[in-house]
């Protein structure tokens, strides 16, 4: 089966381009920059007290051996800088899809992107003021934390020296004091930046951009000689032959631009597709998975899928019919009370959620879904390879739950509401949540 045919199976309906690009105007690339002073340098030999005994040696350990690095600010303002950055990449990836053009944003995620985006932007700035606002005192912390380094390196140095007969250092630093005030000063505190450098390399930077195809690859009609040259240049041209080869140029050059157009609109579909189905797979193969091993459905299953739900709902902008219907059975699964649930019932809906989710990553990106735990699909009941005979079967099963609610438009229109209202408490939602992280 061919790539629109699977495209149109799962959207229900023949695939156009217009249609395609329609959903890419559904939405924009976003790409998020942080930058900032990473406050490290490399480790110098010397630094660790090691004097190589000759040239080779030295260029041995240069090419071989990575002594890492030194930070130049304290280590958890460090990891905290690092945590904040972390978040906001993985708030940007939660809520985009990876395409070929970059992190695409639906307007559907756009408003928990924002919320979450903003948020993490001013806690960097504001650590960032924090730590420029007490930085004398934590230049103090952390030379004094070097002190012990530098006494060791000190006393390594001195056997080094003294095994080679060499006097040089202990006339240098007859005293261990005087070789750990140049450690610090020379070999830490001279790498260090001043406050005010420090915060102005700080940038939190957020670039927006609609998907923009060349206006030529749309061209339908292909230009005249006259129109590709001048009056003059056509005036002055010497024969018929050169109108015509540059005619040809023409068409081939509008072929193959509509050619790149398609490959280019076929890959960011797929892109979408491939990550929804993902994103479902591995959350319902981990439910199949825990549901065969406690032979119930509750507690932390029961939140992964509930998760789930509200991660579709705002990927699925661009109206996945085979997307909705699962959403409905999820819904349907989750919303019973534990004691109603039929557990053989539930499997089956979610066996057929997981087959279909699998059929198409296959099929459209030639390798099996990733999930976190790596679970043997075999183990819980799924076709590694599902036929085409099994994903009709899958379809079908889906359909056939899903088809009492299945209101096209009026069903997504509904959950939009619901999203909408869940989004109201979203502020407090990320709070609570930062909350526990920080």
């Amino acid at each position: 089966m061919d790539r629109q045919s699977i495209l149109a199976g799962a959207l229900g309906q023949a695939v156009k381009v217009e249609d395609l690009q329609k959903i890419m105007r559904d939405g924009f690339i976003v790409e998020v920059r942080i930058r900032r002073w990473r406050a490290r340098k490399r480790l110098t030999l010397y630094e660790l007290g090691i004097i190589p005994p000759d040239a080779n040696a030295a260029r041995a350990y240069d090419d071989l051996i990575d002594l890492g690095t030194s930070v130049l600010l304290p280590a958890q303002k460090l990891r905290d800088l690092e945590t904040i950055e972390r978040s906001a990449r993985q708030c940007l990836k939660s809520c985009t899809f990876d395409t070929p053009l970059g992190r695409f944003l639906p307007y559907t995620s756009y408003p928990v992107w924002k919320t979450c985006n903003e948020e993490w932007k001013r806690r960097f700035y504001a650590l960032r003021d924090e730590i420029a606002e007490s930085y004398p005192q934590l230049l103090e912390e952390l030379l004094a934390q070097y002190e012990q380094v530098a006494r060791h390196s000190y006393f390594l140095l001195c056997e080094q020296y003294a095994e080679r007969g060499d006097a040089s250092f202990g006339q240098n630093f007859p005293a261990v004091e005087a070789f750990v005030q140049h450690f610090k000063l020379n070999l830490v505190a001279r790498h260090i930046k001043s406050a005010e450098e420090f915060r102005e390399t700080f940038r939190y930077e957020e670039r927006f951009s609609r998907i923009q195809l060349d206006a030529g690859l749309g061209a339908e009609v292909v230009a005249e000689p006259e129109e590709i040259l001048s009056e003059r240049e056509a005036r002055r041209a010497a024969a018929q032959k050169r109108k015509e080869l540059l005619l040809q140029m023409e068409r081939d050059l509008v072929e193959r631009a509509r050619a790149q157009k398609k490959t280019m609109i076929d890959q960011f579909m797929n892109s979408l597709m491939i990550q929804t189905r993902t994103i479902t797979y591995d959350a319902v193969s981990s439910v199949l998975a825990s549901i065969q091993k406690e032979d119930t459905l509750q507690g932390r299953p029961v939140i992964q899928l509930r998760e789930l739900i509200k991660k579709i709902e705002q990927l699925n902008f661009y109206q996945d019919r085979d997307i909705d219907r699962m959403l409905t059975n999820l819904h349907a699964i989750i919303e019973k009370p534990a004691k109603e649930r039929d557990l053989s019932e539930i499997q089956r809906q979610l066996r057929a959620i997981a087959t279909l989710s699998r059929a198409t990553v296959l099929a459209l990106g030639d390798e099996p879904p990733r999930t976190e735990k790596e679970i043997d699909p075999q183990a819980i009941g799924i076709p590694a390879y599902p036929t085409d005979e099994e994903v009709r079967e899958a379809r079908e099963e889906i359909a056939l739950v899903a088809a009492p609610s299945d209101q096209g438009e009026e069903t997504r229109e509904e959950r939009m509401e619901v999203e909408a209202r869940q989004g109201a408490g979203l502020n407090i939602l990320v709070e609570e949540r930062m909350e526990r992280e920080g």
